[in-house]
């Protein structure tokens, strides 16, 4: 059995001893089995191997440009994990108290994972132009319509426990600015796509996410430091990642002010 070589074989001049032929072999096989066996062993699972039979290569791409992980496929991935994590919230802990709260944490904890990946988009990219970092910049729009899907399920859940009795009744569910992180969320979600968005002046779309996101990250911010002043340590790596999606933000933010303000000034 013949196998094609994916490395070209380039032409030998006149005189070249057996040695060199031997050599350039070897090289050849060490090629072929580098991009089929290693590429493999040290890339997976964010790369695969993919044979090109018009250029005669194993080509290598990155699965971050996959067609089922990009684009608004990425909403049924986030409605498989809350269903999933709904599932067996219910299943282990029932339907009472303890299964709503469970449900409801999870929830939120799904759609906390990908605020953070809204959140760190841009400063990601400014830091990194790996695969990583692009996926995440080219999915922003996604990942943050797949967050207030996960949040709108988080208030059901919290609703539920409302009705049923188990929440205080001197705690209103939707005190202390619930109601605007609800209709930021809301209209965030309403200017995602190309139609509704298209009418809006620029400054208006610009306004409303980012003072949207700063106040999502707010009320998460209270709530986790909170849980973390109050000695839970179990919160302490949710705080963290979302202090450091912030710094990371307005780090950035700080970057190309001055960038734009040299320019402006001709330095």
């Amino acid at each position: 059995m013949c196998l094609r070589s994916p490395v070209t074989v380039p032409a030998l001049k006149t005189g070249d001893s057996g040695s060199r032929i031997r050599d350039q072999t070897r090289k050849e096989r060490t090629g072929l089995l580098t991009a089929v066996v290693g590429t493999r062993l040290l890339r997976l699972p964010f790369q695969r191997d993919r044979w090109s039979a018009k250029n005669g290569v194993v080509q290598t791409e990155s699965l971050f440009h996959h067609r089922r992980l990009n684009g608004w496929v990425l909403l049924a991935w986030t409605a498989a994990a809350l269903f999933l994590q709904i599932g067996l919230g219910l299943g282990i802990y029932g339907t009472g108290e303890e299964g709503l709260r469970v449900c409801a944490r999870g929830t939120l904890r799904i759609g906390l994972v990908l605020f953070i990946g809204t959140l760190v988009a841009s400063s990601v990219l400014h830091f990194s132009r790996g695969e990583f970092a692009k996926w995440l910049m080219r999915n922003r729009r996604q990942l943050g319509f797949s967050f207030g899907c996960a949040h709108f399920f988080h208030i059901g859940f919290i609703v539920l426990l409302d009705r049923a009795g188990f929440i205080p009744a001197e705690r209103d569910i939707f005190r202390e600015g619930g109601v605007v992180i609800y209709a930021f969320i809301g209209l965030m979600m309403l200017t995602s796509f190309d139609a509704t968005t298209r009418p809006l002046p620029r400054w208006l779309w610009v306004g409303l996410h980012k003072w949207g996101l700063y106040s999502i990250w707010v009320a998460f911010a209270v709530a986790y430091l909170g849980r973390v002043a109050q000695g839970t340590l179990f919160y302490v790596p949710f705080a963290a990642t979302l202090l450091l999606g912030m710094a990371g933000r307005w780090w950035v933010g700080i970057a190309r002010f001055r960038t734009k303000r040299a320019a402006a000034l001709g330095v």
